[in-house]
């Protein structure tokens, strides 16, 4: 369903309250897309699925494009909730978030940011 607000990207609103310039949003975007690490190679990496059965996976998502992957590994029996349930708090562990790279290397106040944050939210409950 289509909303009739511009739905505004989280970076945008802080490039917006002047907490970051566009070029740090780019730049901090990019690198935690980097850092980003895969389902799929989680699970090869601890064993639990081959790079024939990844393959097989990404196949069936992109038939099912709203279908994650971790649910299809569970449907078709090569995983268990519970083997993607540890996978998931791996990448977790494993990716930063883009607001943790902010956080972490000081690139913002925090106290600025949890306002502009507040804000973000009320926007996407408001709808």
């Amino acid at each position: 369903m289509p909303q009739s607000h511009t739905r505004h990207d989280l970076f945008q609103v802080l490039v917006t309250d002047g907490l970051i310039t566009p070029d740090l949003a780019d730049s901090v975007r990019a690198r935690a897309q980097d850092e980003w690490v895969p389902l799929g190679r989680i699970l090869r990496d601890s064993c639990k699925l081959t790079m024939s059965q990844i393959m097989e996976l990404i196949e069936a998502q992109a038939r099912e494009p709203d279908t994650r992957l971790g649910e299809l590994a569970v449907r078709k029996q090569l995983c268990t909730p519970a083997q993607i349930e540890a996978a998931l708090a791996q990448q977790r562990a494993r990716s930063r978030h883009a607001l943790e790279i902010l956080l972490d290397e000081q690139l913002v106040d925090p106290e600025r940011l949890c306002r502009a944050l507040i804000r973000y939210v009320a926007q996407a409950e408001a709808g």
